[in-house]
């Protein structure tokens, strides 16, 4: 029957049971509030720094838990290997599958340094 046979393959039945759960344990609302505090925190630690320019408007309230920054005179690959080997801490240096909007932000070819926001696990 329309438009049942426009449907393609199986549903992801094992993905939505998952996804249910998942909802059930963290509240989307709580966690947006907590990233876009956290977010904050970021963004004033990296305004202490003359050096470190943020991208965008990372105190949006669109934000969603990403904060893309430069430093100045380091290369985004640079900083993202000092803080994986020295922190311990997981950025993605590069142009972000997004080349033409770094063109549009000056931050062609070398990119940003993207961190995101996200909850841990232990």
């Amino acid at each position: 029957d329309f438009p049942t046979w426009l449907e393609a393959g199986t549903h992801n039945t094992v993905g939505l049971a998952g996804l249910s759960a998942a909802l059930d344990i963290i509240n989307p609302r709580e966690t947006r509030a907590h990233h876009q505090s956290l977010v904050g925190h970021l963004v004033e630690a990296l305004a202490d720094d003359r050096r470190i320019t943020a991208i965008g408007d990372p105190t949006s309230t669109r934000n969603v838990g990403v904060v893309s920054f430069n430093i100045t005179d380091v290369a985004p690959s640079e900083v993202a290997a000092v803080l994986d080997k020295t922190f311990s801490i997981a950025v993605r240096p590069g142009l972000h599958c997004a080349p033409y909007i770094h063109r549009a932000l000056g931050t062609f070819p070398d990119g940003t340094v993207r961190i995101e926001i996200g909850r841990a696990h232990v």
